[in-house]
């Protein structure tokens, strides 16, 4: 796949960039579009998600860690998955808390909590919006 060590070193560079913004920015995003009462639960999960990942990717490599070039493969397969993150990364809807804390007013970030946490009701998600901005005072 890689024909030349450059290649392998933007790969690894890509996937890089995909595993820092899944470590550190997905669990601060999860607690943000989640309610207080899951925050416990949703870290948790995260955090087990990643440990999770981490050991099906090992179990994986074995068979493809041969000098017969499969390497390459495994390789390639994780800096895909990486591009695809980095490419649907800028569509995911942004935190309602940081929307809430820069316009109060925000129709978009009602609407987000709307889909985010199943609400059905325009009540509901303007209660959402201020215990949301309750929360980022406190």
């Amino acid at each position: 796949m890689a024909p030349n060590m450059g290649w392998i070193v933007l790969a690894r560079f890509v996937v890089g960039i995909a595993s820092g913004m899944a470590s550190t920015i997905g669990p601060v995003y999860l607690r943000e579009v989640g309610p207080k009462s899951l925050a416990g639960a949703m870290g948790t999960l995260t955090q087990l998600s990643i440990t999770s990942g981490i050991l099906v990717a090992d179990l994986l490599a074995f068979p493809w860690a041969t000098p017969d070039q499969g390497w390459r493969r495994l390789f390639g397969f994780t800096a895909a998955l990486a591009g695809v993150q980095l490419v649907l990364s800028p569509f995911m809807a942004e935190s309602p808390r940081w929307s809430l804390t820069r316009d109060s007013a925000s129709k978009e970030a009602r609407e987000a909590l709307r889909k985010l946490r199943g609400l059905r009701s325009e009540e509901e998600a303007e209660r959402a919006a201020r215990e949301v901005l309750r929360e980022a005072r406190e």
